[in-house]
């Protein structure tokens, strides 16, 4: 096959034919291809996990202080709006609703 020529019919019409047996060729091979594909995607995972881990060693910054710091102004809204959803959620509590599936009465 000359590549200035480009792709003969031929060698497509041949290849065509082994990739047509490579279903084949898997089923018959079924523990072996399970193992294969399980192996992939562990190493698929692993290097992911491995690029994860370095992102994020490389992107985090040390704080200031070098530790943990509380902030009381965030801490006390989330407490507000926590006691805000627990008063609305006590309002419903309170109420009765028709059953939508008993027959009305008159």
């Amino acid at each position: 096959m000359d590549l200035k020529k480009g792709i003969e019919v031929k060698d497509l019409a041949k290849f065509l034919q082994k990739i047509s047996r490579l279903p084949r060729f898997l089923a018959s091979h079924a523990f072996l291809t399970f193992i294969f594909l399980f192996l992939f995607a562990l190493g698929i995972s692993g290097l992911v996990f491995y690029k994860y881990k370095l992102i994020t060693t490389r992107t985090l910054e040390p704080s200031e202080e070098g530790g943990f710091r509380f902030e009381e102004e965030a801490y006390q809204r989330i407490l507000r709006e926590w006691e805000e959803r627990e008063k609305k959620i006590s309002e419903i509590g309170g109420r009765n609703y028709a059953d939508p599936f008993s027959p009305k009465t008159p």
